[in-house]
């Protein structure tokens, strides 16, 4: 992959594969955009003229669009779980932190062999910092990834953890609410038509009863949905999910999920919002990276399927929800994974083991790990004396994917390719266990892709 050194370079080299006319795109040769589409990706990501990144994101993100690789909503396919008594598979929902690119091109290479369209690219407000990806970067990626790989189901792309941070908003409530509009607003204009608001981190459990405790997560979830429904695009419904327990705590009740629903419930009718959230997310014994023994390995985990199995019945007979969703997963066993589908749970969000399978792989370079390594320590220090150095690079090193991300987008390539390799196996099996294979029918049927084309304003490009 290269950098295109400037606006000349850049329409010489796609002359006969493109024009934009009166703003919009028109693809004359894909093959000649193809050709070119690390080049345009890798400009995309790390060049520093930062006109000339916004016209290569233009250009792959409404080629892909021409090509009917469409960033969707799964709203109405959502609706419809919420109509089944159950559903045996489970979404998975995967957070690619580095390298985004080339893994979501194996995704779409394995959901192609195996038949599978139930599967969301996300990133979590957190991760869009400390991996230095924004969200049309974001965006830019799976969907170059989906045209180089003649992907064409319609494609989930979701804000994650769209989270309020607890000290902020006591801090300064109107500054944190107006912070994560503004994030909104961005994760919109990038074609993030699914997003998941996170206000669990407002439950009082110092209050006496449910009903007390959700208040202020009830209430921000509630103007958070209706901020989003007056500026998703007026032909998409964007899907929402909200919260109620903050991942790592108290396991979930169904206490907790009637009160925050009643209450959802009742503001959304006050702002007059018909379309609510479709899923929530709730706590069932896991923490986000997994919990972190001294050595640095992770310890097992007790799931408590129950709560899984029990709160997506109720939230499907009683709210019309498509289920619960299952948060920091990827860590578990493999044979833990078919028990999600058994017990119900529409979808699971897989992150931490990914970038494990990278960092840990004997085909990244020792002297790039060790650099890594000494970066955190010296950026990042702990204050903490019951954690031991390797539970805090543990913890920490994900805050280096940002700083180090062209050193791994550069690793030599049979490097790269056997990191992908390990990547793609533990994918596979995974899709396996959580039953994805031949859903793309299902999708297909419940979701119409609506193409919403951006326009290119001349100038822009530097």
């Amino acid at each position: 992959m290269q950098i295109f050194s400037d606006k000349q370079e850049f329409f010489s080299r796609l002359k006969h594969a493109i024009e934009i006319e009166n703003g919009k795109l028109k693809v004359n040769n894909l093959d000649i955009l193809l050709a070119e589409l690390d080049n345009l990706v890798y400009t995309a990501v790390f060049s520093t003229n930062k006109n000339l990144k916004n016209l290569c994101k233009f250009v792959i993100r409404e080629a892909a669009k021409l090509n009917n690789c469409v960033p969707s909503s799964i709203y109405n396919f959502y609706l419809e779980l919420a109509k089944k008594p159950v559903t045996n598979y489970t979404i998975p929902a995967i957070n690619l932190r580095t390298l985004t690119y080339e893994i979501a091109q194996e995704i779409f290479k394995i959901c192609k062999e195996i038949k599978a369209a139930a599967i969301i690219f996300e990133s979590a407000r957190s991760e869009i910092s400390y991996t230095n990806q924004e969200p049309t970067e974001y965006s830019t990626c799976i969907l170059a990834a989906a045209l180089k790989q003649n992907y064409h189901n319609p494609i989930f792309i979701q804000g994650d953890h769209f989270q309020i941070n607890r000290n902020e908003f006591f801090k300064d409530k109107d500054k944190e609410i107006k912070a994560l509009e503004e994030l909104i607003i961005a994760a919109i204009e990038a074609e993030f038509y699914n997003i998941d608001i996170d206000a669990s981190t407002l439950v009082n459990i110092e209050e006496p009863d449910e009903a007390k405790q959700q208040i202020l997560n009830y209430e921000m979830t509630a103007y958070f949905v209706n901020f989003i429904r007056k500026h998703q695009p007026k032909s998409i419904t964007i899907n929402i999910g909200g919260e109620i327990g903050e991942i790592g705590s108290r396991n979930s009740t169904a206490e907790d999920l009637e009160a925050f629903m009643n209450g959802l419930n009742k503001k959304l009718t006050e702002y007059q919002i018909n379309d609510s959230i479709t899923k929530i997310s709730i706590q069932t014994g896991t923490a986000h990276g997994g919990f972190v023994l001294p050595d640095g390995t992770l310890a097992e985990v007790n799931i408590d399927f129950d709560t899984i199995r029990n709160l997506s019945k109720l939230a499907k007979d009683k709210f019309n929800l498509a289920g619960v969703v299952q948060h920091g997963a990827s860590t578990l066993p493999k044979e833990l994974f078919h028990k999600f589908p058994e017990n119900n749970c529409v979808e699971i969000h897989l992150a931490t083991e990914f970038q494990n399978i990278i960092f840990n792989h004997e085909a990244f370079p020792k002297v790039l790990k060790e650099e890594i390594d000494a970066w955190v320590l010296n950026s990042y220090k702990s204050n903490s004396i019951k954690i031991t150095p390797q539970q805090f690079l543990y913890k920490r090193r994900k805050n280096a994917l940002g700083p180090f991300k062209k050193q791994i987008w550069d690793l030599e390539s049979q490097r790269k390719m056997e990191i992908l390799k390990s990547l793609r196996e533990s994918l596979e099996t995974i899709f396996e266990m959580l039953n994805i294979k031949n859903t793309d029918l299902e999708i297909n049927r419940a979701i119409k892709p609506i193409v919403i084309q951006k326009e290119y304003k001349e100038g822009d490009e530097g």
